[in-house]
């Protein structure tokens, strides 16, 4: 998946960062009752790498993903059972 193709999806991020051929695009997932979490995707050449969500507090999930042809299905699943 493309960076062009996960701003598609996922709409304009909130912030960007770029070293090299590296590029992170940070989100807010919206959640009720100020549950709102940082979600970010990493991108390596203009394509995606992996990406993750990161819990509150403590606790701190990550989520993992090589680069497949699924995870454009896989980040919207990940998005709905977040919110």
């Amino acid at each position: 998946m493309t960076k062009a193709e996960v701003i598609r999806v996922l709409r304009r991020p909130e912030n960007v960062s770029a070293e090299g051929n590296r590029e992170v695009l940070t989100y807010i997932l919206e959640r009720p009752w100020w549950q709102d979490r940082p979600f970010a995707v990493w991108l390596v050449d203009g394509k995606v790498e992996k990406f993750s969500v990161i819990e509150s507090g403590s606790a701190r999930q990550i989520i993992d993903v090589n680069y497949n042809a699924n995870i454009k299905q896989e980040i919207k699943e990940e998005i709905k059972r977040e919110q």
